[in-house]
């Protein structure tokens, strides 16, 4: 157990980390949709077709102010959902094991595993899965992972998916994890779709094939595909392409193009 908290530490890290190359690269992303309003709105400033590089394009239309609600996250909600249901049914037969760890199991099929770092461990069977079992760690430092069925026993008659012995159950499926020092969320999915959930509302989708779509804060749109080539929808409607090789493609709620060379 000691051996996972380190490792899930030093993902922690990890994860700090990426979250300070994300919110770089949003900023560059800020500075550079102002640089293209400073040029769109500055005056004297006509469209050529072929004269220019840059074609300038209409003064963007007022959009609806996209404002971002901070919520609980959804893992969040459902562990003090369970917390207080463990706390109100206290009905259970408990065994205690010598390195002191406790076992508690209660009369809705429930069982909790405490362990002597403080760590605990909730498992129940999940009905709209056939009975499979899903699985929450309440980490001391504040995490918090579940794993949810991946629905594998739902279309079979497995004893093992009906089975009380949870401890030796795999517990295969979705996986939310929570840092809790970062206040991000980070879901694998069993299709191998990661989702990172941050607490700016920034929000990432992390796809097999390599493709990464963003949504961030402000409401604009990113895909960023294998290739390095990169997809910007703003709130207005303005679309932005980015090539490899650094030119972009600039397409204004209006129609008009421009394209920018590097």
């Amino acid at each position: 157990m000691e051996s996972k908290v380190r490792s899930l530490e030093a993902r922690v890290g990890e994860l700090l980390d990426e979250m300070d190359c994300m919110n770089q690269e949003r900023l560059e992303h800020l500075e550079e949709r102002q640089r293209w309003e400073r040029e769109r709105r500055a005056p004297g400033r006509r469209t050529e077709k072929r004269e220019k590089k840059i074609v300038d394009r209409p003064k963007r239309t007022t959009s609806p102010v996209v404002v971002v609600e901070k919520s609980v996250p959804k893992i969040m909600e459902e562990t003090k959902k369970e917390e207080v249901e463990t706390k109100n049914k206290d009905q259970f037969t408990e065994k205690k094991f010598a390195d002191g760890k406790i076992e508690r199991r209660y009369g809705d099929g429930r069982v909790e595993m405490i362990f002597r770092n403080g760590t605990r461990k909730v498992m129940s069977t999940d009905p709209s899965f056939g009975g499979s079992v899903s699985c929450t760690i309440y980490f001391s430092n504040g995490d918090v992972k579940r794993t949810d069925p991946s629905g594998t026993c739902s279309r079979s008659n497995s004893p093992r998916c009906h089975t009380q012995n949870y401890s030796q159950q795999s517990h295969t499926g979705t996986v939310t994890y929570f840092y809790a020092a970062a206040n991000t969320t980070h879901t694998t999915r069993v299709d191998g779709v990661e989702i990172f959930e941050f607490p700016s509302g920034q929000k990432e989708t992390h796809h097999v094939d390599g493709r990464k779509d963003i949504v961030f804060e402000d409401g604009t749109r990113k895909t960023i595909y294998p290739n390095k080539e990169e997809h910007s929808l703003f709130p207005d409607g303005t679309k932005v392409i980015e090539y490899p090789d650094g030119t972009k493609r600039v397409t204004s709620p209006d129609g008009t193009h421009g394209v920018e060379e590097s």
